[in-house]
């Protein structure tokens, strides 16, 4: 397995018998490769890094057909053994998991409709619940301005994913970004409150709080955090199971975490951080230097991005007993207290807590709904 590769994962063996195709990558980020069963040549037929919602051979045994985003519309694409040029075949909304069958030139796939809002919960009773942010198509990704008054987040509902910004009850929601082709955008904050960190998977860009045009300062791809002096930022670089202090203009500068490390929190003069993909325990390091030591182990099902440190302890949601449940664990007396089930809460999302530690904001999942599609005589 080439360094800083997670896994191989969905074999597909061609028409012919001849090859095998598969994903190679991390969990939610990779590439299709095809071996040669007859030998040990191995071909990276695509150059994407980032999500494959599934695959299917082609007719002829030479071609792939394959569910990504890669214009900002949902679709199926081709890709050929002996063309590095990708073609749309298909478009549609959601498009996922293809399947062409040989005889009869019959195409099936998946097309999946989904809403999400933003709510937030009292912390102080846990019955309360209140809707925040909402349209009928996605909002997810909450992050609150250090004075408390603003929320930046990130919304589909123009027809392709742009950074939004309202105040803290909700009201004035204005659009920051205009790009018309990204199938994934976050936003963060920095500590003075005056820039904002842009993150699409095309790589990393800085906009004036008040808006503007984004710069782009870096060509990571991967989740990024503000640094504590707003000067650059953590994150880990995509094939290296690590995170590193990168500068403004994109350059590594040093290495942080050295036994794994991959989705991070800064908080005060630590910066905590989700162990691996396999062993999802939160660990955290002297941001100036020290050794690193672990905090949270042995959760079920820890959701990696659903969390979030404060002075007392984490918030956090996992999978319990396949429920979805929000708990605290708390530093103090090293014992976790079960908040409220969460069953709709949005999977990979991020959560955020109000600056007064009042209300905690979540992506929750609103409908979902999904058809099959049949297309017969199909012709890639």
């Amino acid at each position: 397995m080439p360094e800083g590769i997670w896994g191989d994962q969905s074999p597909r063996v061609s028409p012919d018998g001849k090859y095998v195709a598969f994903i190679r990558g991390q969990p939610v980020e990779g590439d299709i490769f095809v071996k040669n069963l007859e030998d040990d040549e191995v071909q990276r037929l695509t150059h994407l890094n980032t999500l494959i919602d599934g695959f299917s051979w082609g007719e002829d045994s030479h071609s792939i057909l394959f569910a990504n985003n890669l214009d900002g519309t949902s679709a199926l694409w081709k890709a050929e053994f002996a063309d590095d040029e990708l073609k749309k075949v298909i478009s549609g909304i959601d498009v996922n998991n293809p399947y062409l069958s040989i005889q009869g030139h019959r195409l099936v796939y998946t097309e999946s409709v989904g809403a999400s809002n933003i709510w937030k919960i009292d912390l102080r009773n846990s019955d309360s619940e209140t809707l925040l942010i909402s349209s009928s198509n996605s909002n997810s990704a909450p992050d609150i301005s250090p004075d408390g008054k603003k929320i930046l987040f990130t919304s589909d509902r123009t027809g392709t994913y742009n950074i939004w910004m309202c105040d803290i009850n909700g009201e004035n929601q204005s659009q920051l970004t205009f790009f018309e082709n990204k199938t994934e955008a976050y936003a963060r904050w920095p500590s003075s409150g005056l820039e904002i960190l842009v993150r699409l998977e095309d790589g990393l860009f800085v906009m004036d709080a008040s808006g503007g045009t984004p710069v782009k300062v870096s060509d990571s791809t991967f989740i990024v955090i503000w640094n504590k002096d707003d000067s650059g930022f953590y994150g880990r670089q995509y094939s290296q199971n690590n995170i590193y202090s990168i500068a403004r203009d994109g350059n590594v500068q040093q290495q942080i975490t050295h036994e794994g490390g991959l989705f991070s929190y800064l908080f005060e003069d630590y910066l905590y951080y989700i162990k691996s993909w396999s062993y999802r325990d939160i660990w955290r390091v002297p941001v100036n230097g020290g050794a690193e030591e672990p905090v949270l182990q042995g959760i079920p099902n820890l959701d990696m991005v659903s969390w979030i440190v404060l002075k007392n302890g984490i918030y956090f949601i996992h999978n319990n007993d396949e429920t979805r449940v929000l708990e605290f664990y708390n530093f103090s007396t090293n014992k976790i207290s079960h908040i409220k089930n969460v069953p709709q809460a949005r999977y990979f999302s991020k959560i955020e807590i109000t600056p007064d530690e009042s209300y905690l904001l979540y992506s929750r999942k609103e409908s979902d709904r999904s058809d099959i599609i049949l297309v017969d005589n199909f012709t890639p």
